[in-house]
């Protein structure tokens, strides 16, 4: 069973990361701008995901998903341990 929480906490790690790679790709290919507010400030993400709903609803969704992987992952990680 640890070895199946481990590797959701790896896959999950896996799916954040890549989810934000592919939100940044969105916000270079809306304007350059865009891309480096996104990429240098945090914020900028949130507003990007609010005006741009459309473009940046998978790369969140993915990142959500990862999340609830790594999550679920720890839970049964640490729940097995006693």
């Amino acid at each position: 069973m640890e070895l199946f929480s481990t590797l959701q906490v790896i896959i999950g790690g896996l799916m954040i990361f890549a989810g934000g790679i592919w939100f940044l790709v969105e916000c270079f290919r809306e304007n350059i701008w865009w891309g480096l507010g996104c990429l240098l400030f945090s914020p900028a993400q949130l507003i990007f995901l609010i005006i741009y709903w459309d473009r940046a609803a998978k790369p969140f969704g993915v990142q959500i998903l990862g999340a609830v992987l790594m999550f679920f992952g720890t839970f049964v990680s640490e729940s097995g341990m006693n």
